[in-house]
Parts: structure tokens; sequence; C-alpha cells
């Protein structure tokens, strides 16, 4: 049904005049039956003209109606969209909010702009008005019930850093951007976690998720992990033993690797790789660190014994001993707490064996007594 708004505020006669000649021409559109029958043609041509026009009931009314005529004529399909866009930036609040409402609304009508249309109101998340950006949020979200897995990929994009060259004022900018989109999909989790229900949407999630966290700082990290990661039908502790070791598993497949590059042959001392240590810190975050720990500690303390003691560890750098040694430790402590004895004592005799004695002392017993 197109839509008719009346307007009551104070006009010039030349603007009522427009206005009514606009809305005459809508209803004329409407009633040809035919989706592209000329008429039709003609008043979306004079809906993204008054889309710049001064009176702000003409804008309105391109807002309303530009979203029922646009799809049939790709010759204008680009000039309606840009003017659902200009309308997003008016200098009028209630028209911006208009704007925000006619992009659902193109891409109700056609999936291919979902993600163009998700990406420019993620940039409008840097709205300054608190209501404003309600209403770019419940855009948001409708995109991403329209299109869950596009959505999600545009928002994990933004998460992304970009281009290091960039100045310092736009790294700025970025970086308040990633924190409206990491705030937006933590206040929004409810949402995401039913549309996550569906794996293929989840594991686009994870992956923009895993990608964003190799990039970002310590706190973004924990973020990510602790209130969006751990919350996705997957990955999130069973409700009977609060325990789910799914997304250490992950961290520690992708550490693997890395880890098998790090430690190999070189002229010089071991150093581990920034990606490795942002894998095996998570991994001791969710093992350890978390006021509610998910993931299972011995299983790390295996992987540390199956990965790192049987290279030596003497061939790392000091530094490098540093960060083993505080993992290891931040791992047994969590062990001593959260497993039981007769598995605690499996452990010891493993870590024991894959190390052959080698800095046994130094690196393992002290957190043993």
């Amino acid at each position: 049904m197109t839509t008719i708004t009346s307007t009551t505020t104070a006009m010039d006669p030349g603007s009522i005049d427009q206005e009514r000649e606009i809305k005459q021409l809508i209803r004329k559109a409407e009633d040809t039956g035919s989706p592209t029958h000329p008429i039709r043609k003609d008043c979306l041509r004079r809906l993204i003209e008054v889309a710049h026009a001064s009176e702000t009931s003409l804008k309105k009314l391109a807002a309303e109606n530009i979203p029922n005529f646009y799809k049939v004529f790709p010759d204008l399909e680009e000039d309606a969209i840009n003017a659902i866009y200009d309308l997003c930036e008016d200098p009028e609040p209630k028209v911006r909010v208009d704007g925000y409402s006619a992009i659902v609304h193109l891409s109700k009508e056609q999936r291919k702009w979902v993600k163009r249309n998700a990406d420019v109101l993620v940039q409008l998340l840097q709205a300054d008005e608190a209501d404003e950006v309600a209403s770019v949020k419940k855009a948001l979200s409708s995109h991403v019930d329209l299109d869950p897995k596009v959505t999600f990929g545009v928002l994990c994009e933004q998460l992304v850093p970009q281009d290091e060259t960039a100045d310092e004022d736009e790294r700025a900018a970025r970086e308040h951007l990633r924190f409206l989109v990491l705030s937006y999909m933590t206040g929004d989790i409810m949402r995401i976690q039913r549309h996550a229900s569906k794996a293929e949407n989840e594991n686009v999630l994870i992956d923009g998720l895993f990608k964003a966290i190799m990039s970002l700082g310590p706190k973004e990290r924990r973020i990510i992990v602790k209130d969006i990661l751990l919350c996705l039908p997957s990955l999130k502790p069973r409700s009977s033993d609060r325990v789910n070791d799914e997304l250490l598993t992950r961290l520690l497949s992708r550490a693997r690797p890395l880890l098998e590059t790090d430690l190999k042959p070189q002229p010089r001392p071991c150093i581990f790789s920034d990606a490795t240590k942002i894998l095996l810190e998570l991994a001791v975050f969710v093992c350890a660190e978390l006021d509610k720990a998910v993931a299972n500690p011995g299983r790390l303390m295996r992987f540390f014994s199956d990965s790192v003691l049987p290279s030596g560890v003497g061939k790392f750098a000091p530094e490098a001993k540093v960060f083993y040694t505080v993992l290891v430790g931040e791992t047994w402590v969590a062990c001593e707490t959260r497993i039981d004895d007769r598995e605690r004592d499996l452990i010891r005799k493993y870590v024991t064996e894959c190390s052959s004695g080698l800095l046994l002392v130094s690196l393992f017993v002290p957190f043993c007594l």
C-alpha cells in the first residue's frame, strides 16, 4: 500500500501545490496496475527530485514512497537509493529517521541491497542523538532479520582495522566506529543468538570474529570472546556442567600450525609470533581467567605439553620463556581448582613424560606445589 502522509505544517503556496501534485501522481501511479507503467516511472523521478526539496513534508513523501517504485526501473535504481541515503544526512532529524526506515524498505524490496544498506547503517551508528541511534539500531536489526548471513559479515568487516596508512583522525574515527559496532552486537546478542542457531550463519559470524580478534587490542578481544562468541549456540557453556571445549578447540586448531612455524629450527632463539600469542592468551582466558571458565584447563595443559615441551624450552628467547611460563602457570592453577585429583595426577605425569625433564623444575614444578 502506497503511503501518502498529510501535513499540517505551514507551507508556502508553491510547496502546497507541489505536494498536492506529488500525491496525485502517487495515486495515479498506484492505480495503473502495472509495475512498469510509464506513469510509475515518472512518479519515481519526481520522488527522487523532491528528496532534495526544502520542505520536510516533500522529503517525507520521498522517503515513504521511493522504495515502492524503484525496483522495476534499473536505470533509476542507483539514483533512488542515493536519494534515500541523502535523506539520512538531512539537516532535519525527523527526515533522517524517515531515511533510516526507508533503507529497511529498500532492502525488503530487493535483498541484493542488504549488504550495501547494512554497511551504510553501520556508519550511521555514529549519529549524535540518542533517539536517532536507536532508530539506526532498529533498522540494522531489521537487516539482521532479513539476511543474517550477509549482515553478520558486514558487522564483522567493520571490526577489522583497515588501512594502517590512514591519518590519526581517521584511525580514531574507525576505532570509535568499532566500539559502536561492538556495543550494538553485545546489546542485541539475543537476536544474534537466534539467527546464529543456523549453522551457516554462525560460521560466518565465528570466522569473521576470529579474523577481528587477530588484529584488535586485548580489551576488545576479550569482549568478543566473553560477550559474543561464548553466547553462540555451538560455543556457549552447556547448562548441565557449564563446560564447552568447542571454543578452546577452535583457538588451539588455529594456534597449532602457527606454533609449528614459530618452533622450527633457526639460528636465533625462538619467539612466539603475535598471532600465536593472541590465540594462546585467549585459550588461557577461557580456561582460567573468566569468572566462570568454560573450557577444561587440563586440555590446554596437554596442548602445551604436546606442542612446546618436546621442542625444548631452552631454545626460546628470554621473553618467550617468560610468556610461556606465565601461561603454563595460570593454566595449572586452573587445573588445581577445576579438575579432580585423578585427572590432575594424570596431567602431571603426562607433562613430565613429554618434557623429559627439560626445564621442568623452573617451568612446571613450582605450580604443582
